[in-house]
């Protein structure tokens, strides 16, 4: 069973990841079940956050003006704080797998590790679930999400919903390596 890795969620501009950008990274490494360490990084936009989604997230184009690092360095950050840990995203094909792999590609930084979709496994180890947000597991799972939409507190939720998916994709015999984004990469 995996028994370490890294959660991985992101705020953006919007969901087109050709289009859009990122504007938080939050990262969690779980080790045995456990939260071993936190990290956010805010990120520096060219363009600017949409009205609705500074209400849904807070983040403001004043907080990135101030805080924000260039898109590189975050990537780079992230890549380094991963490690060799596998890597988890929620509908991390989708979306946040999406962007890492095209934001990457743009500013030349590559993630090597690999990367397992949480949401398809969610979905073959509760399938009688109506759904699979990471609130709607959260939930399911008595798990107390602090911040909704914000990518450190989302990865702290997503951790804690995957190291209870993972011991029920063990104990039903569900194999993990099906749900994989991009295995290791060169």
């Amino acid at each position: 069973m995996l028994t370490e890795f890294v959660a991985v969620d992101l705020e953006t501009t919007g969901l087109d990841a050709h289009t859009d950008e990122i504007t938080q990274v939050g990262a969690v490494r779980m080790r045995d079940g456990r939260i071993e360490e936190c990290r956010v990084w805010l990120v520096s936009i060219e363009g600017t956050v949409p009205k609705e989604v500074q209400e849904l997230t807070g983040i403001t184009n004043e907080l990135l003006r101030e805080k924000g690092l260039p898109e590189r360095q975050v990537l780079e950050e992230l890549a380094a704080f991963c490690k060799e840990s596998i890597l988890v995203m929620h509908n991390g094909k989708a979306f946040d797998g999406r962007f890492l792999r095209v934001r990457g590609s743009l500013c030349g930084v590559k993630l090597k590790q690999m990367c397992l979709d949480s949401l398809p496994l969610s979905r073959a180890v509760w399938p009688e679930l109506p759904r699979h947000s990471l609130g709607a597991l959260a939930g399911y799972l008595g798990i107390r999400n602090e911040k909704a939409h914000d990518a450190v507190q989302d990865a702290v939720t997503l951790a804690k919903i995957c190291a209870v998916l993972l011991r029920k994709a063990k104990q039903r015999q569900i194999k993990a390596a099906r749900f994989w984004i991009w295995e290791k990469r060169r």
